[in-house]
């Protein structure tokens, strides 16, 4: 059997130190390149679907197939061959995890805090989330269960939570967008990434390093937690933002005319995307992109 699924294309993903995005035909990574997370195959094809890890980047190609690159000390890349077509993808600190055609989570790479083990009563799942060493998966029936290292409370998901549309998993907290568009976070707190502002009304949320994002229904963002790089301060002049993620220590958001901006730590030329812009009509890429910081020239990339 399989599900029917709302296919939302992802756009961008922030990896902990490294930015991608995405058009019709090609992958761009900008950022940390130490383990090639930002070398991106030539012979992808096209592809609808991406997320960026800790220290390596994963795509869904329009066939329905995985592909992923950069660090596999944990096996993180190897994706597995008996893989069926692919609805979701999330990459973690040093695991994969992905939600196939029929509902069923494939994790795979490192186990060391059960981040892969799969519990087997694991409902038909239509979404994935990857932290550093947890994962969460948003069930049909619209509840999420999460799973791994949950030394900070990151997998307890609280009772009550109602009806979910969307998680989303930081290094080690987790957010939860409920159907009513209010958010609830949990987790490590140590810098308020989980104290959620009571008056938004959200239509999605990235969780990142120690900091969270929310996108309000009238298009405005709002993060809150650690903020000394600058990744919660939302730069004036935005105009309407349609998507965000979140990074280790840097935000980027997709502005409704197309246009990326990235905010935050840029050590590693990981908000080098500022400035491309893609045609939201077409999808074509409009190539006029900000060279990269090229502080760590050794492990930076822009392709």
């Amino acid at each position: 059997p399989f599900l029917t699924f709302k296919i939302t294309r992802r756009r961008m993903t922030a990896g902990a130190w490294h930015t991608c995005v995405l058009n019709d035909t090609a992958v761009h990574c900008c950022g940390n390149n130490g383990h090639k997370q930002c070398d991106v195959p030539s012979d992808l094809g096209p592809i609808w679907a991406l997320a960026g890890g800790g220290w390596h980047t994963c795509v869904i190609r329009r066939d329905g197939k995985l592909q992923c690159f950069g660090s596999n000390v944990q096996g993180q890349c190897d994706v597995p061959d008996e893989l069926g077509l692919l609805v979701s993808v999330a990459a973690g600190g040093w695991h994969t995890c992905v939600v196939q055609a029929d509902g069923r989570t494939v994790c795979f790479g490192s186990n060391a805090r059960g981040q892969c083990a799969v519990p087997p009563n694991l409902g038909p799942t239509v979404s994935v989330a990857a932290g550093a060493t947890h994962t969460c998966a948003l069930q049909a029936s619209g509840t999420v269960m999460c799973f791994g290292g949950n030394i900070h409370g990151q997998c307890d998901v609280p009772e009550g939570a109602g009806s979910i549309v969307a998680v989303t998993a930081g290094l080690w907290h987790t957010c939860l967008l409920q159907a009513g568009g209010r958010v609830l976070c949990f987790g490590w707190d140590t810098d308020g990434q989980c104290e959620v502002p009571s008056d938004l009304e959200a239509t999605a949320v990235a969780a990142g390093g120690r900091h969270t994002c929310v996108l309000q229904a009238n298009g405005k963002v709002v993060c809150f937690g650690d903020n000394r790089s600058g990744q919660c301060t939302v730069p004036a002049g935005l105009g309407r933002v349609t998507a965000v993620a979140a990074g280790d220590s840097h935000t980027c958001v997709l502005q409704e005319d197309g246009t990326l901006v990235c905010f935050g730590c840029d050590s590693y030329g990981q908000c080098g995307m500022t400035g491309v812009t893609l045609d939201v009509q077409s999808n074509a890429f409009t190539p006029h992109f900000t060279p990269c910081d090229s502080v760590l020239a050794m492990q930076t990339a822009c392709v």
